[in-house]
């Protein structure tokens, strides 16, 4: 599909060649290793649009962050992502455990429209004192190149099932169906706010991923990952 772009402020992103494009229900709809593992914290940023109309269901997606790329270990994976519905209310969330029933969810960030793009970026974090990531700060659609106070925060307290090295990352749709998936663009990981939010000067910053094209490996392909409930 069509690239995906945020301008706000100083902040311009555009997405890369294509967008990586969602649906279904699965606990694992793709995945992939990271080029480096991460122990420290580190920010995270990435495109989001709900390309469809938005009903009474609640239709997940979460991109989680963990040591492996399958569902099938006992460890968590903290992530974020949105659920949209026509209800109202908070759609963005932060979830402990992106599993299906995983629970520690928190909503924030306001209503999320269909078929406009979103800016999001995270903060995974250790807190003082811990050596497993337990704590992540969410900004929704940030206007600043410098970090602001975050949208959302969550913190979590479920001590050895939490991950203390991010080697993968993996997504996960619930109720993702009939034509309506969510479109995602240009991952980014940093150690600053800057490496996720700001566009580098070429060559000045290293990036464990950038574009969604780079990561899924698909070279100018577009490429819809669905799966059956």
């Amino acid at each position: 599909g069509t690239p995906l772009s945020y301008s706000a402020g100083p902040i311009d992103i555009s997405g890369g060649n294509r967008t990586a494009s969602f649906d279904g229900s699965v606990n694992s709809v793709a995945s992939r290793t990271l080029s480096g593992n991460q122990t420290g914290d580190f920010y995270f940023s990435f495109l989001l649009q709900f390309n469809g109309t938005a009903d009474a269901t609640n239709r997940f997606f979460l991109l989680g962050f963990n040591g492996r790329t399958t569902s099938n270990s006992t460890a968590e994976s903290p992530g974020v992502g949105a659920a949209i519905n026509n209800t109202g209310g908070d759609d963005f969330l932060i979830r402990q455990n992106i599993e299906n029933g995983g629970g520690g969810s928190t909503s924030g960030g306001g209503t999320m429209s269909a078929n406009a793009t979103y800016f999001m970026v995270g903060k995974l974090v250790k807190n003082i004192g811990t050596s497993r990531y337990d704590h992540i700060d969410l900004w929704i659609n940030p206007s600043t190149d410098t970090e602001p106070a975050a949208t959302m925060n969550a913190t979590f307290t479920d001590g050895a099932a939490l991950a203390s090295t991010v080697t993968g990352i993996r997504f996960r749709t619930s109720s993702v169906t009939g034509g309506n998936p969510y479109r995602f663009d240009e991952l980014r990981i940093g150690t600053t706010w800057s490496d996720v939010v700001v566009v580098p000067e070429p060559g000045s910053v290293a990036l464990l991923c950038c574009g969604a094209v780079g990561w899924w490996l698909v070279g100018r392909r577009s490429r819809t990952v669905a799966a059956a409930s």
